[in-house]
């Protein structure tokens, strides 16, 4: 019996199932340190994010740009309730919020980048103008007699969601008119906070969300009839977007950039070119294309829910995302290395220890601890480029103390320059990714066909 166990491990065919199982559970061990290199990578992100949101709040935060719009104080007569009771009739002051019938905004926009401590943040300068008329509604549609009209403080009123990005004094003309703006926004409120879901903006649905971040000015009307027509110049900064609302009756915002790669978003797309050199991009929206008034009378609270759009100004792809694609493929090269090794042990009749592939493994999951590191300093490409070099030259110069003979020296060496060239081109394609992916993985299984189809599996 035992000579029959002896004559079975003996068997060569035995032998090889079991180092192929034996090769296996390494490969599938080497699953933890991707895992663990992944949360690193994941933490450094994170941190990185945090870094970034401070240097952009201390910059300036996204810009929404709300308005402008006329706002008429009137007087109208109430019911006053005290203790849950009716106590009479009071003259109480409300306002009616006039959206323009046209509003028209041409916009540049240029980026800028600053840096803290190893992380760049990518920002960016604008300069707008904004041209229009307000045209006010007839008595009996908005339901106020003349006389109860304050004409005399009336104001124009705009929403910009972080001051701290005015980088020069704001020009606004008023019926020909030069006119000053100060801080503030009286008693009207806009919702201010607004973040992006998948492909869309939606306001957060919280009290403090509502803000009195903008510019007001009072202004004279000398009667409801005319068409009253303003101009507005403005430098403003910020970081991530760019936003507007579409309150005019009709709207058109066209913006241009020497950015290449913006991101358009919120409820309307623009009509837009895109390339190397930058981007145009044209939004025109009509009455009907959206659900704002045209005007607002007795509430303050101003909200665009729904309505805003924009671009987002960020790079694409960091090389923290990068990263992550690329060590998604770290089992792939591992299963790859060994896969030639193995073969190689096979068609040399060559014994290799499992220890040494575990050092090829461990060599390879080092790779992407170089890489994160590096790349914090050099950016991705030069950190892909110096870690492979060092990875592929180190498991080189081990194969050639473990292989006896030079050919699988090399064919260790040019699949290793192939897997790593392979793995940079689909990180670097976007839509292609899949495709190219595909194709390779087809390619590598065929070879690994035609070079073991002569492999007597069952033989002595």
């Amino acid at each position: 019996m035992e000579e029959t166990s002896k004559s079975i491990l003996g068997s060569k065919n035995v032998q090889n199932t079991l180092k192929f199982g034996l090769i296996t559970v390494l490969a599938l061990f080497l699953f933890i340190p991707k895992f663990m290199i992944l949360d690193l990578i994941k933490e450094r992100e994170t941190q990185s994010k945090t870094v970034i949101q401070n240097v952009s709040d201390d910059w300036a935060k996204q810009q929404i740009i709300q308005g402008p719009i006329l706002v008429i104080p009137y007087t109208t007569k109430e019911m006053i309730q005290s203790n849950g009771k009716e106590s009479g009739f009071s003259m109480i002051r409300r306002n009616l919020i006039v959206f323009p019938k046209d509003l028209k905004i041409d916009g540049n926009l240029s980026t800028t980048k600053k840096y803290r401590s190893l992380y760049e943040v990518l920002l960016y300068k604008s300069e707008l103008r904004a041209k229009g008329t307000f045209q006010l509604p007839k008595t009996e549609e908005i339901n106020i007699n003349l006389d109860q009209f304050i004409l005399k403080e009336a104001q124009i009123v705009l929403g910009i969601n972080d001051l701290k990005g005015i980088e020069d004094k704001v020009i606004f003309n008023w019926a020909g008119k030069p006119l000053e703006l100060k801080p503030g926004t009286n008693e009207i409120s806009f919702n201010q906070e607004y973040h992006r879901v998948e492909d869309a903006l939606y306001p957060v649905a919280q009290a403090n969300s509502l803000g009195k971040s903008g510019l007001n000015t009072k202004v004279t009307i000398a009667s409801l009839e005319e068409t009253l027509l303003f101009d507005l110049k403005i430098k403003l900064k910020g970081s991530k977007n760019l936003l507007f609302t579409p309150y005019g009756q009709q709207t058109e915002v066209n913006l241009s950039s020497t950015f290449p790669d913006p991101i358009f978003h919120g409820n309307f797309l623009p009509n837009h070119t895109t390339n190397k050199s930058g981007f145009k991009a044209n939004w025109k929206i009509l009455e009907y294309n959206k659900n704002l008034p045209s005007f607002q009378k007795g509430n303050d609270n101003i909200d665009a829910s729904g309505n805003v759009f924009g671009v987002e100004i960020k790079n694409l792809v960091d090389h923290y995302t990068k990263i992550n694609r690329a060590t998604k493929y770290m089992f792939l090269v591992i299963v790859l290395v060994f896969l030639v090794v193995f073969i190689t042990e096979l068609i040399n009749e060559q014994r290799i220890h499992i220890f040494q592939y575990a050092l090829v493994g461990f060599a390879i999951a080092l790779f992407f601890i170089l890489l994160l590191s590096i790349s914090e300093f050099l950016g991705f490409d030069k950190s892909y480029i110096i870690a492979a070099f060092a990875i592929i030259g180190l498991t080189f110069l081990y194969a050639k103390s473990i292989f006896n003979n030079a050919k699988s020296t090399y064919t260790l060496l040019g699949l290793m320059v192939f897997i790593f060239s392979y793995i940079y081109l689909i990180i670097q394609l976007e839509k292609s990714a899949l495709l190219v992916g595909s194709i390779g993985l087809f390619i590598i299984l065929a070879a690994t066909m035609y070079v073991t189809r002569k492999i007597k599996w069952y033989e002595e």
